[in-house]
């Protein structure tokens, strides 16, 4: 009695992903900081705008469906970009209060906003920049407002750290995504050939059952003239000696015939299968 095989169902993190959701949650979770260097109104009115913008792009992506590909991927792009704008406002707003915090909270929000779209388009790293474009702006911004302090070249020399890191992130996927495509060909592949050898073996069988019964039908042929003829000299009977030699002769013929039909048609045949199974 087998086993009957219920799929796995995914984690439940998994399943938020999937579904879209989880940039609720980053969204509460990003409001908790700028609420702590801001105010709470700033802070509400940031996360509902950020809420409404991520409802819209979750339609777009899910629900609104275009028959051509090329203009739905362009609409897809300029919604995610739309919402990332809404995104960068948070660490702006958070450097502009004049909190002691504010920068600090500023470029933490900056670094993950980018890690995240590279994350979610890690496949996509053109469309990446254009839609982390905001916080490119922000980042611009806020790193030109510093100039004349201290602070300029040291948040200046940390562009190139977050660049490195976002560009190993990049390449990391592509090389990811190469052996995973190598993987996926070398398994069709493999598909292929073992599809290939069942069809071989599929018309082997069909070879081998026509010859067996092109074999009986050539050997049931003789062999029933053979045995009603046996059956007669058997039983005997009225007949004369001229019948018995002819009855006789007819089995010999018949014994002859299928004897050189098996020689000349069927011995190759099985001499070339014993060789080639090796028994």
């Amino acid at each position: 009695m087998t086993d009957t095989a219920y799929p796995v169902p995914s984690p439940l993190l998994h399943r938020l992903i999937a579904a879209g959701h989880l940039r609720y949650w980053l969204i509460a979770s990003w409001a908790l900081p700028l609420w702590a260097v801001t105010s709470a109104p700033l802070a509400m009115g940031w996360f509902a705008i950020a809420t409404l913008s991520g409802v819209a792009r979750t339609i777009i992506e899910t629900r609104v469906h275009m028959t051509d590909s090329r203009l739905h991927a362009r609409l897809k792009l300029i919604i995610a970009t739309g919402s990332c704008v809404a995104w960068a406002a948070a660490p702006l707003m958070a450097a502009l209060v004049g909190h002691a915090y504010g920068l600090t909270v500023a470029a933490t929000l900056l670094a993950t906003g980018y890690m995240l779209v590279f994350t979610q388009m890690r496949a996509e790293p053109r469309e990446a920049l254009i839609v982390s474009m905001p916080y490119t702006a922000v980042a611009a911004y806020l790193i030109a407002g510093l100039w004349g302090t201290p602070a300029f070249w040291v948040s200046l020399a940390i562009v190139p750290v977050l660049g490195l890191s976002l560009l190993i992130k990049v390449v990391v996927t592509e090389i990811k995504d190469a052996q995973l495509e190598a993987v996926n060909l070398a398994q069709a592949g493999l598909i292929l050939d073992l599809e290939a050898a069942r069809d071989r073996a599929d018309a082997a069988n069909d070879a081998k059952s026509n010859f067996l019964g092109v074999v009986s039908h050539e050997l049931r042929t003789p062999m029933t003239s053979i045995r009603s003829f046996s059956e007669i000299l058997r039983d005997g009977g009225d007949m004369t000696p001229e019948q018995r030699s002819r009855f006789s002769g007819v089995i010999h013929d018949e014994a002859q015939a299928s004897w050189h039909n098996y020689n000349n048609n069927y011995k190759p045949v099985h001499h070339a299968e014993v060789d080639h199974n090796g028994y």
